[in-house]
C-alpha cells in the first residue's frame, strides 16, 4: 500500500488490531489514531512515515504494543507516552528522533522489551528506567546519549536479567565521572579508549594517516582493528589485531610496542604480525592475564623474550618467530600450561632448549627452528602427548637424538635437518615414517646420515643430484644476478646454510626422500638498487630440477630468456615482469607442460605469444600479465577491453573489478578493505572473488561486514561479469537502489543484498534471472515492492512476496 494513512480510521471505536507494516505509506502518523482507545497493537512499522510522533497515541490505554520502528519520523518521544500503563513493547528504532528520553517512560510498568536504537536522541539515560522491574530488553545504542548509566540498570544486567545494549564510549558504567588513572590496569571502556589514543602515535611513526580512525571523536567501537564488547556487562577492549602489509607502509606500523597495552587488562588477543615493529617485547604484556592469542611474528623485534610472559596462564598461541630476538628461552615459558601453540623460529636465540618446555602438556605445535640453539634435545620433550609437530632445524643442536620422540603419540612432522646430531635415528622414528605416520626430515647440507653419492664431487654439468649440489649452483649463479652490488645476496654464502638463503625455497622432505631447492622468489624494489637484481638470467638455474616456481619480478634485469630453462619440467610458475629482458620468448618454454603462470608483463620482451605454449586443441591465454595454460584466447592480448556489454575474458573481468572498487569501498568505508584489488595483483588473489570454468572467469564475489552507516551503492558495472553465478554484499551498509541491470546476469544463483540500507522498489528485471535459487534481501527497511512473481516458485526468497 501507498499514500497517507487515512485520519478517518480514527473513527473505528472498537478496533483492537491495527496492522500496517512492511507497506509504502507516507505522510505523518493521523492524531486521530488516538481516539481508538480500545487498541492493543498498533504497527506501523517499515514504512516511510514521517514527521512527529503524535501525543494523542498517548491515550490509548489498552494498547500492549507500540511498533514505529523503521521509518522517518523526527521529533522528540512524547512525553506522554509514559500514560500507556499497558504497554508490554515499545519499538521506535531507526528513525531519525531527537531530543531526551522522557522520565515518564519509567511508569511503564509492565514494559518488558524497549528498543530506542540508531536514532539522534541525545542527553543522560533517565534514572526512572530503573524502576521497570518487568523489563528484559533495552537497546539504545546508536544515538548520541551521554553520562552514566543508572545503577539499577547496571546492577540488573549484572544479574542477567536485563540484557543491555549501549555505545559505551559514549555512556560510562562507571559510577563515578573521576578521570583514568595514569598508571595500573584500565578501569573502563572510556579508559581503554584514552590508553589507545596514548599509544597511537607511536605504532604510526611518521604516516599521519595510519589508524586515522583512532581519533577521540570517533566511537572505539569504530576504531580500526580493535574489538571491543558492546552487549555484555561492562563492555571492555578485548582484541587489538592489526596485521601489517609489508608492501604499503601506509597499512605496516612502525616504532617499538607501547608497555602502556599491558594496561588493557581485558586484552584477549593481541595481534601485531607482519608489521614494522622494532625494539623489545615490553614486559608489561606479561600483566595481560586473560590474553589467549598473542602474535608479534614476522616483525623486526629485538632483545630477549621477556620472562613474564610466563605468567599469562589463560595463553593458547604464542608467536614471536621471524623477528631477531636474542638471548635463551626463558624456563618461564614451561608454566604456560594451557599453550597449544610455539612458535619462536627464525630468530637469533641462544642457549639450551629448557627442559621446563617438556611440562607444556598441551601443546600441539612446538618450532624453534632457525635460530642458534645449543646442547641436546631434552628428553623431556617426549613427554608432550599431545605434540603434533616439532621443529628444530638449522641450530646447532648435539647429541643423539632422544629415543622418546618415537613413542607412539600425535606426533606426525618432526624436523631436525641442519644440526650436528649424532648416532643413529631411533627405530620407532624410522618404522613410522616408512608408515607413512611420521614425515621426519633429517637431511642437512651435510647430511645427519649420508645418503649415496653425497659426499662425491656435484658434476659439472646436468641435472643436480642433490640439496648440496643445489647449493653449489646458487652460489654460481650469484654473482651474475647481483652484478657490482657485493652486498646484495649476502646471505647467498657458502659457511651460510642454504636454509638461510634468501629468497630461497627448500622442499623440506620427508625422510627418506631429500630436500631439495623448489623456489628461487626475490622481488626487486625499484627506487633502491641495493634490493635490485641486475645482470643477465642464469641458464644454470635449468640444472634445478626441481624447481616449482621462480619469481624475478621488478628488478634490472637484462637480455634474453636462457632457452635452458625449457628443462624445468616440474616450473609452474614463471614471473620475470618488470625487468628490461630483450628478444622473443624461447620456443623451448613449449616444453614446460606444468606451466600454469607466466607474467612478463612491462619486461620489454618482443614478439608473438608462441605457438609452442600451446597443448594439443588449445592456445594460451592471456589476461592482463598473466599467459595462463590452457585455455583459449579470448579476446586477442591485444585487443582492449570494451566498455560496455557484458565482459568476454578473465582480463576485462579484472578490469570491471578494478572499476567498481572505488564504488565499494568510498570515503566512508576502511579504505584498505579491498587492498588485493590492485593492477599488478593476480585476479586470483582479490579478496572475496572466486573463479572457475573452462576458460576461468569471475563466478563469485562475496564481500560481508557488518552493517554501519551508509557507504556507497551496489554498482551497475557489476553486471558485466557474464559468467556470476554467486553476488554477496550482506551487511556493508549499501543504499541507494538495486540496479535493474543485475538481470543481465544470466548464469546468477544466489543474490545476497541483504542488512544494507537499499530503498524503491525490487527492480522487475529481477525476474529475467532464470537460473537464481537464492534471493536475500531482508533487513533493508526502507526497501520496497515485490519479488517478481517469476522467481518464486524457484528460488529461496526471504524477504517480501506480493501476489
Amino acid at each position: 500500500m501507498t499514500g497517507p494513512i487515512p485520519a478517518e480510521l480514527g473513527q473505528l471505536g472498537q478496533l483492537r488490531y491495527l496492522r500496517l507494516e512492511h507497506n509504502r505509506l507516507t505522510g505523518p502518523i493521523p492524531a486521530q489514531l488516538g481516539q481508538l482507545t480500545h487498541l492493543t497493537m498498533l504497527d506501523l512499522g517499515h514504512n516511510r512515515l514521517a514527521g512527529p510522533i503524535p501525543a494523542a497515541l498517548g491515550r490509548l490505554g489498552h494498547l500492549q504494543e507500540l511498533r514505529l520502528h523503521a521509518n522517518e519520523l523526527t521529533g522528540p518521544i512524547p512525553a506522554e507516552l509514559g500514560q500507556l500503563g499497558q504497554l508490554r513493547y515499545l519499538r521506535l528504532e531507526h528513525n531519525w528522533l531527537t531530543g531526551p528520553i522522557p522520565a515518564t517512560l519509567g511508569q511503564l510498568a509492565l514494559l518488558q522489551k524497549l528498543r530506542l536504537h540508531t536514532n539522534e536522541l541525545t542527553g543522560p539515560i533517565p534514572a526512572e528506567l530503573g524502576q521497570l522491574a518487568q523489563l528484559q530488553y533495552l537497546r539504545m545504542n546508536n544515538n548520541r546519549l551521554t553520562g552514566l548509566i543508572p545503577a539499577a540498570l547496571e546492577q540488573r544486567a549484572a544479574r542477567l536479567v536485563l540484557s543491555l545494549h549501549l555505545d559505551a564510549d559514549e555512556v560510562t558504567w562507571n559510577q563515578t565521572a573521576a578521570p583514568c588513572p595514569a598508571v595500573g590496569p584500565s578501569p573502563s571502556l572510556r579508559c581503554d579508549k584514552e590508553i589507545l589514543l596514548a599509544v597511537r602515535d607511536r605504532l604510526r611513526g611518521e604516516h599521519r594517516e595510519l589508524l586515522r580512525s583512532w581519533h577521540p571523536d570517533n566511537s572505539i567501537y569504530n576504531f580500526q582493528g580493535v574489538v571491543a564488547t558492546s552487549d555484555a556487562y561492562r563492555p571492555r577492549v578485548v582484541g587489538l589485531q592489526w596485521i601489517g602489509w609489508w608492501t604499503d607502509p601506509q597499512v605496516r606500523l612502525v616504532g617499538s610496542i607501547p608497555p602502556e597495552l599491558g594496561r588493557l587488562t581485558h586484552l584477549e588477543v593481541l595481534d601485531l604480525a607482519g608489521n614494522g615493529l622494532t625494539g623489545s617485547i615490553p614486559e608489561e604484556l606479561g600483566q595481560l592475564a586473560l590474553l589467549r592469542e598473542l602474535y608479534l611474528n614476522a616483525n623486526r623485534l629485538t632483545g630477549v623474550i621477556p620472562e613474564e610472559l610466563g605468567q599469562l596462564a589463560q595463553l593458547q598461541s604464542l608467536r614471536l618467530n621471524h623477528n631477531q630476538l636474542t638471548g635463551p628461552i626463558p624456563v618461564e615459558l614451561g608454566q604456560g600450561t594451557r599453550l597449544r601453540e610455539l612458535r619462536l623460529g627464525h630468530n637469533r636465540l641462544t642457549g639450551p632448549i629448557p627442559p621446563d618446555l617438556g611440562q607444556l602438556t598441551h601443546l600441539t605445535m612446538l618450532d624453534l627452528g632457525h635460530n642458534r640453539l645449543t646442547g641436546p634435545i631434552p628428553v623431556a620433550l617426549g613427554q608432550l602427548g599431545q605434540l603434533e609437530e616439532l621443529y628444530l632445524p638449522v641450530n646447532e643442536l648435539t647429541g643423539p637424538i632422544p629415543v622418546e620422540l618415537g613413542q607412539p603419540g600425535h606426533l606426525q612432522k618432526l624436523n631436525l635437518s641442519h644440526n650436528r646430531l649424532t648416532g643413529p635415528i631411533p627405530p620407532d622414528l624410522k618404522q613410522r615414517a616408512a608408515r607413512h605416520e611420521l614425515f621426519l626430515h633429517l637431511h642437512a647440507d651435510e647430511g645427519t646420515e649420508n645418503q649415496q653419492g653425497w659426499s662425491e664431487p656435484c658434476p659439472a654439468v646436468g641435472p643436480s643430484p642433490n640439496l648440496r649440489c643445489d647449493k653449489e649452483i646458487l652460489l654460481v649463479v650469484r654473482d651474475r644476478l647481483r652484478g657490482e652490488h657485493r652486498e646484495l645476496l649476502r646471505s647467498w654464502h657458502p659457511d651460510n646454510s642454504i636454509y638461510n638463503f634468501q629468497g630461497v625455497v627448500i622442499r623440506s622432505g620427508a625422510y627418506p626422500p631429500p630436500p631439495r631447492v623448489t623456489g628461487l622468489e626475490v622481488i626487486g624494489w625499484w627506487s633502491d638498487p641495493e634490493f635490485r637484481l641486475v645482470g643477465s638470467l642464469p641458464p644454470e638455474l635449468s640444472r634445478l630440477p626441481d624447481l616449482v616456481y621462480i619469481t624475478l619480478r621488478e628488478n634490472g634485469l637484462r637480455g634474453p630468456i636462457p632457452a635452458e630453462w625449457g628443462q624445468l619440467t616440474q616450473l609452474r610458475v614463471l614471473d620475470l615482469a618488470g625487468n628490461a629482458l630483450t628478444g622473443a620468448i624461447p620456443p623451448a618454454l613449449g616444453r614446460l607442460g606444468n606451466l600454469q603462470e607466466l607474467n612478463l608483463s612491462r619486461s620489454g620482451l618482443e614478439g608473438p605469444i608462441l605457438v609452442e605454449l600451446e597443448e594439443p586443441g588449445q592456445r594460451p591465454e592471456l589476461n592482463g600479465s598473466h599467459i595462463r595454460l590452457p585455455g583459449p584466447i579470448s579476446p586477442p592480448a591485444s585487443a582492449a577491453c570494451p566498455e560496455t556489454g557484458p565482459s568476454p575474458s578473465l582480463r576485462c573481468d579484472k578490469e570491471v573489478l578494478l572499476a567498481v572498487r572505488d564504488l565499494l569501498r568510498n570515503k566512508r568505508w576502511d579504505r584498505d578493505r579491498l587492498r588485493t584489488w590492485q593492477p599488478d595483483i593476480g585476479i586470483e588473489n582479490f579478496e572475496g572473488v572466486s573463479l572457475g570454468g573452462d576458460p576461468r572467469r569471475v563466478i563469485g564475489l562475496e564481500i560481508v561486514r557488518e552493517r554501519s552507516n551508509a557507504s556507497g551503492y551496489v554498482p551497475w558495472q557489476l553486471s558485466r561479469l557474464s559468467r556470476l553465478e554467486r553476488l554477496v554484499l550482506r551487511g556493508n551498509g549499501l543504499q541507494g537502489s538495486i540496479p535493474p541491470a543485475l538481470g543481465q546476469l544470466p548464469r546468477l544463483r544466489t543474490l545476497d543484498l541483504s542488512g544494507n540500507w537499499l530503498r524503491g522498489t525490487i527492480p522487475a528485471e529481477l525476474g529475467q534471472l532464470r537460473e537464481l535459487r537464492e534471493l536475500h534481501l531482508q533487513d533493508n527497511p526502507f526497501l520496497t515492492g515485490c519479488i517478481p512473481p517469476a522467481l518464486a516458485p524457484a528460488c529461496d526468497c526471504p524477504g517480501w512476496l506480493c501476489e
